[in-house]
This record gives structure tokens, sequence and C-alpha cells, in this order.
């Protein structure tokens, strides 16, 4: 029987053991969500601790996305230069380098959106929903038909982004009530 100290075969990708420091929200990412020096530290000193894979947590894959400041973001192709830069150093340390792709939905804070006008920031949701149900006391906007393609094709850009930044894998972040978790909820998702 393997022991977490054994290398462990995920689809193509090879991890030296078992261990992974899991996504977390760091708040190290300039307003913007751009990578900066102290990013790449942190990750830098996380996977010389022996890990195998090192899952950056909640890059923001849409300008709604902001739950709190300084989220690592994928808007656009500017910010690959910055996550090569973070993956490199993980590599360095000899562990593989990923990427938690995150849409907050209902956990959205409108004051974090500063990539949006005022007038632009909103709470997205799979259907409306009253301001009780928000994380920040915010009524959702049900998304329209657009808005969804419009969120499936972030996470699509934003893996490439991560893939052109040579990461080795992706994450969905699809818990704590995540825009993901709620269209799979019944309660989130009254669309027909």
């Amino acid at each position: 029987m393997p022991s977490v100290y054994d290398p462990i075969k995920i689809a193509g990708m090879v991890a030296s053991n078992r261990f992974q420091a899991r996504p977390m929200w760091s708040g190290t990412a300039d307003p913007l969500g751009y990578v900066l020096p102290r990013t790449i530290e942190m990750a830098r000193r996380i996977a010389a601790g022996g890990w195998a894979l090192l899952t950056n947590g909640a890059a923001a894959v849409h300008p709604t996305a902001y739950v709190a400041p300084c989220h690592i973001a994928l808007l656009d192709d500017s910010y690959i230069p910055g996550l090569w830069e973070l993956t490199r150093a993980v590599h360095e340390e000899g562990a593989k380098c990923g990427q938690q792709l995150f849409y907050s939905g209902s956990l959205s804070n409108p004051a974090y959106q500063i990539h949006l006008p005022p007038e632009k920031r909103w709470v997205p949701a799979p259907s409306d929903a009253p301001p009780d149900w928000s994380y920040h006391g915010k009524a959702c906007r049900g998304m329209t038909r657009w808005e969804v393609e419009e969120a499936i094709n972030c996470f699509v850009q934003s893996a490439l982004r991560c893939q052109q930044a040579e990461m080795d894998y992706v994450q969905i972040h699809a818990t704590h009530g995540s825009l993901p978790m709620q269209f799979l909820s019944p309660r989130w998702n009254r669309r027909t």
C-alpha cells in the first residue's frame, strides 16, 4: 500500500508525494489582482516546505468575482507574466503549481469590484435573491443567459491563461456558496 510520501500520478502529472498545500486566499496581490513579489515569495516559502502540490487560492475570473481586496485575478492576458513568475518560483522548489479559479456569485462584494464603474457593480446569482441571502447584505440579481455564457467563458479563458503561465493544473472553486455551487442548488437556481 502506498504511503503519503510516495509519488502519485494524477492524469499525466506526477507529484513527488501526496501532500497538497490547500488553496487559501492570501490577500497578497495588488488591488487590481496582479501578482506581487510578496505573492511569489509566500508561494516559494510554502513550496519549500516539501509540498508536492501548491494550489494558489481564489483567483477572480470575472470583475464581479471579488469577495475581499487583493485577490489574484485572471481577467485578461496582462496577468500572465506575474503568474508565470509565481509558477517558476514554485517549480524551483520542486512542487507542482496550480491555481484555483473563483467566481463568487452571492459572495461578491461590490465594494471590491474596482475594475467596474460604481453603477455597473452588482451581486450575481443564478436567480434573483433578497439581500439577506447574500454574503454582504445586497440583493442578488439573477444572471441573464448571456451573463451565464460569459461566466463559463471566463473560466475557460482563465484556465488558458494558467496554461500559458505554465501552471500544472487548475481547480474550480465550487464550494462555500460560490457561483458554481449556487447553480447546483435548487434554493439558488430557480431558472427554467
